[in-house]
């Protein structure tokens, strides 16, 4: 076996190991000896990969973030609606949570309950895959304005919503279909979008000559 194929094999039973530990326990309680016994490695293994529990944390949501926007260059074709976005959107969002509850709920309690600095981390490695797709849909001028400070807010108030429906629905072991849900939140979001959208027009002044 190849040396980067061995690398590449301890990095991933990190990860896995990870990933139970953080389930079982949470950040806090979670040790790095722990996880290294999970794994079945020497805690100095994990330091190479990873410089501390926080970098480690946050290294796994950001693969879990590429997992999840793989095939955002594809995602929003010429013909796309905001609303069929929204609704493919929030169902791959719902598929990704079914397939990786642990890691779903691990995205969700960084991006919510973490101090600023790791929750900052957590957020910035979401936004910078999600801007691409508001750019996309600027460009095909299904949103009135481009990508800014504000955008940024609303998106994360979008997330949130989505993200506290599925990790309930999670919480009760998935026993019921999500799919009035997605119309649920696709209809609220438009309409919260569009009152969003009415204000800030109404705030540009219009130039005086």
């Amino acid at each position: 076996m190849r040396q980067n194929d061995r690398k590449e094999m301890t990095h991933q039973k990190i990860v896995n190991a990870s990933i139970k530990v953080f389930a079982e326990k949470g950040f806090e309680a979670a040790s790095l000896d722990e996880i290294a016994r999970v794994a079945s490695i020497g805690k100095g293994t994990i330091y190479y990969h990873y410089a501390s529990k926080e970098d480690l944390y946050c290294g796994i949501i950001d693969l879990a973030f590429e997992q999840l926007y793989a095939d955002q260059v594809d995602f929003i074709g010429s013909e796309s609606t905001l609303e069929q976005y929204l609704r493919d959107r929030v169902v791959q969002d719902i598929s990704f949570a079914e397939k990786h509850p642990d890691i779903f709920k691990m995205i969700f309690r960084g991006m919510t309950h973490f101090e600023r600095s790791m929750g900052d981390r957590i957020r910035g490695s979401l936004y910078k895959y999600a801007i691409v797709e508001m750019d996309r849909l600027h460009e095909l001028r299904l949103i009135p304005f481009k990508p800014d400070s504000e955008t940024e807010k609303i998106f994360y108030m979008i997330r949130a919503i989505v993200d506290s429906r599925i990790l309930h629905w999670l919480m009760k072991g998935q026993a019921e279909s999500m799919g009035t849900d997605v119309e649920n939140l696709v209809g609220m979001i438009l309409g919260g979008l569009e009152r969003i959208w009415k204000r800030r027009q109404s705030e540009i002044k219009t130039p005086e000559y």
